[in-house]
């Protein structure tokens, strides 16, 4: 395993720590098994931390280093700004996904 590949399994796993623990409040944390509305705000800034932090720690990282190339026309720009809001809404989905039934789970516990 390259060095490059321990970098990036750190960072997703710090990114995923930090926005789904620290970053989540005590009241999102209690009550997002009973009411959707903290659910959904969770979720929210849980997709929204990880999207910024992947986009600052690895995306574009790979870019400044000719990794992934965005070419300057406005097609490129256009596909990468299409790659990236589809890949917040997979975050947001799949994590809303996970925490309901998860947290539906626990309130029964």
């Amino acid at each position: 395993m390259s060095l490059f590949n321990l970098y990036i399994i750190f960072v997703v796993l710090a990114i995923h720590y930090i926005a789904d623990f620290i970053c989540q409040s005590h009241e999102d944390a209690t009550k997002k098994s009973s009411s959707l509305n903290h659910l959904i705000n969770h979720v929210y800034w849980y997709s929204s931390i990880v999207f910024v932090g992947l986009n600052l720690f690895i995306i574009l990282p790979l870019i400044e280093f000719n990794f992934i190339l965005v070419t300057p026309s406005v097609i490129g720009v256009f596909n990468y700004w299409v790659v990236m809001l589809l890949s917040y809404f997979y975050i947001f989905i799949t994590h809303f996904s996970t925490d309901y039934i998860t947290s539906r789970i626990n309130a029964k516990l």
